[in-house]
């Protein structure tokens, strides 16, 4: 894990997997909220792939939509207030947006599962681990009595949970926070899924325990060949962890590339602001902190262009009348903004 302050060296992530066909196709994808009056667009034609045995980080300020981004591929959105009114959700060849709620059940847990950010409100309280271990193993591999039971210590011991056997047995409180986060995982791996969905699932945790939990979900993915979506505001974590990364801000993506790529050359000015405001450790006693002025758009006030022009050093007129496309600013790379080609 990297001191604080610092960005390891890149890539350090998995080598990168060769197939190019996408896992999981996320295309055009489109939410509003309707807190009482008109709607309120949270996504905005949200696009992005993620490969098998690939991880695709999705980074942003708190409340840029990356959370409601990964409800909406896992169809557990709030509804109402919140509906997806465009797009498509593609898991290898089938669009999970038009499934009804119960063959999304088949999906959820199986095919697709997730990690959520806090534990200790996401675990029952009142179940002992095992038994919400077993709940997937029965409920998707068909696993029942002993076998689930054995199963289940199979999944702690695997996650790295010392005394797996007694650890079944015990209730979330009863747990760190480390170990809880451990038996979150093993529930997501419990029914074998293609694609694993990471909702900043080391945000609550000190830099050691967030280090070995980062290793385990690296060797978890390498063993079993899944994709994954990681979910963080943290870019030192990307950076360890990512093949890919994508920016989101006020709702889109605003910029996608390679990890090492858009470390060394960012092309969209939020890009590039967010790795300025890292803090730097140098021998200098008043360091200046880098920071992007200004404040998010608010989503209830009607707006024109490009949704960061009010806060960009490079703001032209044209960015205030006309939403930038993605442009291609080299291999598997693209940025939402009209100087993309400036560098």
């Amino acid at each position: 894990m990297a001191a604080f302050g610092s960005l390891p060296a890149m890539p350090a992530a998995s080598p990168r997997p060769a197939t190019a066909t996408p896992l999981l196709a996320v295309e055009g994808l489109t939410v509003e909220l309707t807190p009482g009056g008109g709607p309120v667009r949270v996504l905005d034609g949200v696009d992005f792939a993620i490969r098998r045995g690939e991880t695709l980080g999705l980074v942003g300020e708190s409340g840029c939509g990356k959370t409601v981004t990964s409800l909406a591929v896992m169809g557990l959105l709030p509804t109402p207030p919140m509906r997806v009114t465009g797009g498509s959700v593609r898991l290898g060849e089938q669009d999970l947006l038009t499934l009804s709620e119960p063959a999304m059940e088949q999906v959820r847990g199986r095919r697709v599962a997730m990690i959520f950010q806090e534990p200790m409100t996401s675990l029952n309280p009142v179940l002992r681990v095992g038994t919400q271990i077993e709940e997937t193993l029965r409920r998707h591999l068909g696993l029942r009595g002993r076998a689930a039971q054995a199963r289940t210590v199979e999944l702690l011991a695997r996650v790295g949970i010392p005394e797996p056997a007694r650890i079944a047995r015990e209730y979330p409180h009863r747990l760190s926070g480390g170990m809880r986060q451990r038996v979150m995982i093993a529930i997501a791996l419990a029914g074998g899924p293609e694609l694993l969905i990471a909702d900043e699932p080391t945000t609550a945790l000190d830099v050691t325990i967030q280090a070995q939990i980062l290793d385990l979900l690296r060797g978890l993915q390498a063993e079993f060949g899944m994709g994954m979506l990681f979910i963080t505001h943290d870019l030192a974590v990307i950076a360890e962890t990512a093949h890919r990364v994508a920016v989101m801000y006020a709702g889109r993506i605003v910029e996608q590339a390679p990890v090492d790529v858009l470390f060394a050359t960012p092309r969209h000015p939020y890009t590039q602001g967010l790795l300025a405001s890292i803090p730097q450790i140098t021998r200098a006693r008043t360091p200046v902190l880098s920071e992007i002025a200004g404040t998010v758009p608010d989503l209830l006030a009607p707006r024109r262009g490009c949704a960061f022009a009010d806060r960009c050093p490079h703001v032209m007129p044209r960015c205030r009348e006309q939403i930038p496309p993605p442009l291609p600013t080299g291999q598997d790379a693209f940025a939402a903004c009209w100087r993309a080609d400036h560098g």
